[in-house]
């Protein structure tokens, strides 16, 4: 089976099997933003009128891993905006 590549500003969070205490993440994942690799970490939240909502964490990836930023012909960085 061919490696998943992230595209560039996705992500996707999981939901943990392995969370060791009330404070773990509800939900964990990875995403690819300006070209670095951060991991997301996601809790399960109700406000005060009963409304559910994801609090989230990013911080880089493990690894520190960054993914090559394409560039345009005049070799400057493209930028998204």
């Amino acid at each position: 089976m061919a490696a998943f590549t992230m595209k560039p500003e996705t992500g996707a969070l999981f939901v943990s099997k392995n969370k060791k205490n009330d404070n773990s993440p509800d939900y964990s994942g990875n995403c690819l933003v300006n070209g670095v690799t951060l991991h997301i970490a996601g809790w399960k939240c109700t406000t005060r009128n009963g409304d559910v909502y994801l609090k989230l964490s990013f911080r880089p990836a493990e690894d520190g891993a960054q993914a090559p930023r394409e560039r345009s012909e005049d070799n400057r960085p493209d930028e998204a905006f």
